[in-house]
């Protein structure tokens, strides 16, 4: 049966009230972000992926850039073509090697990632640009976490720190997004140009050890107001020390409803997730028991 339009206005009401008392309670809703678009179930970094992403409702899409030879932004996570995952070349070359043409006849979306067997393919796909998922983004309101993808044992060749940003933050301005769009590396040395570069763009270090000093490691890193750690290296201590230095911790990438539960135990700000959809499901699922209320 239908509920009359004052009923129905009234439940949305004590909805909105229990979900407020349920923040002002300490436990706000976490932040969800598709890795690589939504890898467990579509080609990761490709469009199907955002797509599949913005679809279940994740609330930031996380991806990675590397240059090409004609300094193109391509959304890709490795600096060479992955050959377990495209089709159109037989060695892994560098993408700053290959020029858009290259680039652009690569497939994606037809070799499925053995690691997640759930995977829909998607023949075809093309490799994206910086460009087009920015311009996807700000169409679908969407925030975007953008990873340079940069090592510094691999220099030679590659663009500068200060030119990738420069690159990056030109295409942020394109699409006037810099109020919706945040700066991550585990090569620190972007973060430190992005600070010159483009200071009110929020930087996000990336932490590969284990035990650092998140705090420290941030006011290395171009004075980062996030720090984005292994979930396997959280602490109740270190997320504490993280919050009084006034920064927001979002550790990766966590994929199980146990893991997802431990990391919002320890009160981290959000989740970098292979499967956005099953983590809002959680969520969504966590926040109606808490309330009471059915979503």
């Amino acid at each position: 049966m239908t509920q009359p339009p004052r009923i129905r206005d009234a439940r949305n009401v004590i909805t909105s009230t229990l979900a407020t008392l349920l923040a002002l309670a300490g436990a706000p809703q976490i932040e969800v972000q598709g890795h690589r678009g939504a890898r467990a179930v579509a080609p990761e970094n490709t469009m199907a992926a955002f797509r599949a992403a913005v679809d279940a409702g994740a609330d930031v899409l996380e991806l990675d850039v590397v240059v090409g030879a004609d300094d193109t932004l391509w959304v890709a996570h490795d600096l060479r073509v992955p050959l377990e995952l495209c089709t159109g070349v037989t060695e892994p070359k560098r993408f700053r090697d290959l020029k858009t043409s290259e680039v652009g006849a690569l497939d994606c979306g037809s070799k499925r990632n053995a690691r997640f067997p759930a995977q829909q393919l998607s023949p075809g796909e093309r490799i994206p640009t910086l460009d087009q998922v920015l311009a996807f983004a700000k169409k679908s309101g969407k925030r975007v976490n953008v990873e340079t993808k940069m090592v510094p044992a691999d220099d030679d060749g590659q663009v500068t720190p200060e030119k990738f940003v420069q690159l990056v933050v030109a295409a942020i301005d394109k699409h006037k997004l810099r109020d919706r769009v945040t700066l991550q590396s585990f090569d620190h040395r972007t973060l430190v140009a992005a600070r010159t570069i483009a200071p009110d763009i929020v930087r996000v270090a990336l932490i590969d050890e284990s035990l650092p000093a998140w705090v420290a490691v941030a006011r290395a890193a171009g004075d980062a107001k996030v720090v984005s750690p292994h979930h396997q290296w959280m602490t109740k201590q270190a997320i504490d020390d993280a919050h009084k230095a006034g920064l927001r911790v979002v550790p990766y990438t966590l994929n199980t409803a146990q893991d997802w539960e431990r990391a919002v135990a320890l009160g981290v700000d959000g989740i970098i997730t292979d499967d956005p959809a099953a983590l809002v499901k959680w969520r969504r699922d966590r926040e109606s028991t808490a309330t009471g209320v059915k979503p």
